[in-house]
């Protein structure tokens, strides 16, 4: 054991002088032992610490099996020096004998080094809790950290199923599952088997570098590095109606309240109609199914109602367009916030509006009917109508260069420079719930509402190209996105109220919120005070403050003030 010991200290010398030679320190080993500044930045260098527990781990088996002993009394280090230290160390665990490759790549004038991750399942047992349960103990080595946890099968299928929320069909597959073992228990065998199959399952999963990174992962291991963001909320009263959108103005914020509930809709419409035997129904009595809210800090200036549920809004300087159920858009003007000039209503399509945007004297606008139109509301006409084969879902418009980005429920992409289609690109999301458009980089990003996928698309020369490198795979059902351009983030929500947020260089999802209790139908960035804001079918609006070293949420409502209300019926 002298020899091995000797062995040790000469590596951990050696890496020491490589250390030194490498950024040009001309110190001795004495005064490296003296140095406590020295030796600790040293220290840091991840190769050695990876060595010395590849060494400790060789060491505590021999204990346990000598007859190992000569394989290690035969390494000659200066060989594995001259091959740029690339070795193969035998760890004896268990009475087997498992083999890691340790690959160092020496980076010229640097000593900057890979390091491996290592899982193994080195034990299982039965649970203290219920003997028919087995535990398995999972060993993880991760630079100079080495940490064991304990994980049930059951543990596995849901870690399973989560990373294929988001990583998809590149997840390996698990030990299949018996389902006589509540008559015939495992045998020890079988146990072993599964065992093996799990080790084997985490070793593929690690392969992979953005699961590795992920958030679900290090939950999963309990990685020292992953902590929990904590949420700070705060109990405040919500709105009557689901929120379906919002939009800051100045001083103002505006929000689209809607009825969310099939069956309430359906008797408030039945109570509006009016029958032939039935007097005029005044306005004062007809039940609303949404509403447009102005306010300016806790306090509500005024109120619009609608009697067909809204589904969004769209604000450009003094106008606000709101988008209805039943093909029709509101039109508003207004002064200083706090005073409605007109109000005049547009029959521009006959289903359910799912894009808005006002620009000049044009609304353009898209529907479930299948259609792209564009109004010019001096004239009063409809000058472009375009019949697609799906229905659209989604418009977004880019002032600068006069296109219209739209997406439809068959995965296709359409970009109009006015009433001529200049690009046409199915992307396989089958159904694109939204679009941001990046101008200052010339990139859109599509998110998917069945597949949760998320892919980002450049736009060169008027043309979109598809970038694989910087496709992911969100939640699915997903509804809304957003992006920080600078934090190199989006922020995506989806129908459960989760919102995800992804580093897109990366590829790998930073953290995971369930910040409302139903689908969540807005999501907004402010860049300048890092702040994210999201609204829900839960009646809720709430602001996340997204501090780069710490992520805190807080729940924010507007206390409305009746006593200075304003109905509006233009």
């Amino acid at each position: 054991m002298n020899n091995l010991q000797s062995w040790k200290n000469q590596l951990v010398n050696d890496i020491i002088l490589q250390r030194i030679n490498t950024q040009k320190i001309t110190q001795n080993k004495k005064t490296i032992k003296k140095d406590p500044k020295l030796k600790f930045r040293l220290q840091q260098s991840k190769f050695e610490v990876q060595e010395i527990i590849f060494l400790k781990r060789v060491q505590r088996s021999l204990r346990k099996y000598n007859k190992h002993y000569q394989k290690w009394r035969s390494i000659n280090l200066n060989e594995l020096q001259q091959e740029q230290r690339s070795k193969i160390i035998s760890i004896i665990t268990n009475g087997e004998l498992f083999i890691i490759k340790n690959k160092i790549q020496m980076i010229q004038n640097s000593g900057i080094q890979q390091i491996e991750f290592i899982i193994l399942i080195k034990k299982h047992y039965p649970s203290l809790d219920n003997e028919k349960v087995t535990l398995y103990e999972i060993e993880i080595i991760d630079g100079d950290k080495v940490w064991r946890v304990e994980k049930r099968f059951k543990q596995f299928k849901q870690l399973n199923q989560r990373l294929s929320e988001y990583f998809g069909d590149t997840i390996p597959l698990l030990p299949k599952q018996t389902y006589t073992t509540f008559i015939v228990k495992k045998t020890e065998q079988e146990i072993i088997e599964r065992r093996k199959g799990l080790e084997e399952y985490l070793k593929q999963i690690i392969q992979n570098e953005q699961i590795v990174n992920s958030i679900i992962f290090k939950e999963f291991i309990q990685s020292p590095s992953f902590k929990i963001p904590k949420l700070q909320l705060d109990s405040v009263r919500t709105f009557d109606l689901g929120l379906r959108d919002f939009y800051f103005y100045e001083d103002a914020l505006f929000v689209l309240l809607s009825e969310m509930s099939p069956l309430n809709r359906a008797t408030t419409s039945l109570k509006n109609i009016k029958f032939p035997w039935q007097e005029e129904i005044e306005a004062s009595n007809i039940k609303p199914l949404g509403y447009l809210d102005c306010m300016i800090g806790p306090q509500m200036i005024w109120r619009k109602k609608y009697d067909s549920q809204p589904i969004l809004l769209s604000v450009i300087k003094d106008n606000i367009l709101v988008g209805l159920d039943n093909g029709i858009i509101n039109h508003l003007q207004f002064k200083a916030k706090k005073h409605l000039l007109s109000s005049n209503d547009y029959q521009q399509h006959t289903s359910r509006i799912m894009g808005l945007h006002f620009y000049g004297e044009n609304i353009y606008s898209v529907s479930k009917d299948q259609r792209y139109k564009v109004r010019n509301i001096k004239k009063g006409d409809i000058f472009i109508d375009i019949y697609h084969k799906h229905e659209l879902t989604c418009l977004k418009y880019d002032e600068a260069t006069d296109f219209a980005f739209i997406g439809d429920r068959g995965g296709i992409i359409y970009a109009y420079h006015q009433a001529t289609l200049k690009i046409s690109l199915d992307t396989n999301l089958q159904f694109i719930r939204d679009l941001i458009i990046q101008k200052s980089q010339d990139t859109i990003i599509a998110i998917g509402f069945q597949t949760g996928q998320a892919i980002i698309l450049s736009i060169v020369n008027q043309v979109i190209q598809l970038q694989e490198a910087t496709q992911f795979k969100n939640k699915i059902k997903s509804r809304c996105i957003a992006w920080s351009l600078l934090r190199g983030e989006v922020y995506i929500g989806n129908q459960e109220g989760y919102v995800t947020v992804w580093d897109i260089q990366k590829k790998i999802p930073i953290c995971e919120n369930k910040l409302h209790n139903g689908p969540i139908t807005k999501i907004y960035w402010n860049e300048e005070e890092e702040m994210l804001y999201t609204g829900s079918k839960d009646k809720s609006l709430k602001i996340t403050f997204f501090n780069k070293n710490k992520r805190e949420t807080q729940q924010y409502y507007i206390n409305r003030k009746s006593d200075n209300l304003q109905n509006v019926n233009l």
